[in-house]
C-alpha cells in the first residue's frame, strides 16, 4: 500500500549512513535538486552524521525534510524509523560497502508491503 502525502506527492525517502561529505553525497544532492518537487517529496533519513542540511537546504535552497534515524542495529529499530518517515519509495544510498546491515533491507521491504 502506498501512502500518498497530503499534497498528493509521492514521498521518496533516501536512506544514508555517512560521516563525511563525498562523491555519493554530491550525487544525491544533484538528484534531489533536479527532482520535480511538484510531484515528489524528498526526505533524507540519515543514520550517521547530517551532512545534507548545510549542502542541500542552505546552499541550494531546496525545501527538504531531513530526519535523524538515530543509532539502529535491529530489524525493529529500522522498521520503526521507516514507518515514522511514511515512505512511498525507499532508496538506499550506499557510498560504502556494508553501510547498512541486512536487517535494514528487510525492514524496508516490510514497511512498503504492509496493508
Amino acid at each position: 500500500m502506498l501512502f500518498i502525502s497530503k499534497k498528493g506527492k509521492k514521498r521518496i525517502v533516501f536512506l544514508t549512513n555517512v560521516y563525511d561529505w563525498g562523491g555519493t553525497e554530491k550525487h544525491l544532492e544533484e538528484l534531489i535538486v533536479r527532482l520535480d518537487l511538484s510531484r515528489v517529496e524528498p526526505v533524507v533519513l540519515h543514520f550517521g552524521r547530517d551532512v545534507y542540511s548545510e549542502n542541500i537546504k542552505r546552499k541550494r535552497g531546496v525545501d527538504l525534510e531531513i530526519r535523524d534515524g538515530g543509532k539502529r542495529n535491529s530489524f525493529l529499530g529500522y522498521w520503526f524509523a521507516f514507518v515514522k518517515a511514511r515512505p512511498d519509495i525507499i532508496v538506499f544510498v550506499n557510498g560504502l560497502l556494508g553501510a547498512f546491515p541486512w536487517q535494514a533491507y528487510v525492514a524496508a521491504r516490510c514497511t512498503l508491503n504492509r496493508n
